[in-house]
């Protein structure tokens, strides 16, 4: 629920940053004070995502570990399997890679259902350098708030999977598109970020297999 207030007073002040807080369960009374100006300690991403549980359904694909994992701790999400996916990437290359993103049919969700392997496939066969990649998590559809939940919620597995993308298509060089209005999203991706660059998941080396790529959230 964003929105710009000057604590204790319930005013929207121009030129202020917007501030963020989940409130869940949403009962009146939480409402009413978030929006008075209270904000106090607020509930985790997972208590405003139904779905998820400290025992996730294992139909669960992108929300497996929100509630399970810390989402600022690059450690927690290692524990539970994360950046096994890009080393085995390293280990296959970039061609098969691409070659798995097409045989599982994974298609855009923005009302084309345009292959993911076809545009992966012909960013990496573009002769011309260099090659970048951007994330649009700007999520304009109206009503929708998927990309806000995982950004929020798994923010290393974004990061992960934008390395991933930019490993089989050659880019070195990558942006995420997010909205001035998710600026809790904004924090845990610089964070993540941060994290991944500092042990060698980002950068110039990454994993020390030579491969260079820079990610950072506009």
């Amino acid at each position: 629920m964003p929105r710009p207030v000057r604590a204790g007073t319930g005013r929207i002040e121009a030129g202020e940053h917007p501030r963020q807080r989940v409130v869940a369960p949403a009962t009146p009374a939480a409402v009413r004070a978030a929006l008075a100006g209270d904000t106090g300690d607020e509930a985790a991403v997972a208590a405003g995502t139904p779905q998820c549980s400290p025992t996730p359904s294992p139909a669960l694909v992108l929300l497996s570990r929100i509630g399970v994992v810390d989402p600022e701790s690059l450690h927690s999400y290692r524990a539970a399997g994360g950046y096994q996916a890009l080393r085995r990437a390293f280990d296959i290359g970039p061609v098969a890679v691409i070659r798995e993103i097409t045989d599982s049919g994974i298609v855009g969700r923005g009302g084309a259902a345009f292959p993911a392997g076809r545009k992966w496939d012909a960013v990496a066969r573009q002769p011309a350098r260099p090659h970048y990649l951007v994330c649009n998590a700007d999520e304009s559809e109206p009503g929708t708030f998927k990309d806000r939940v995982l950004m929020e919620g798994d923010p290393f597995a974004l990061i992960e999977s934008i390395t991933i993308a930019a490993f089989a298509t050659g880019c070195e060089q990558g942006y995420i598109y997010l909205r001035g209005e998710y600026p809790r999203a904004r924090r845990m991706l610089e964070n993540a970020i941060t994290q991944a660059t500092a042990h060698g998941l980002l950068g110039d080396d990454v994993m020390g297999t030579g491969v260079s790529f820079h990610l950072v959230p506009g």
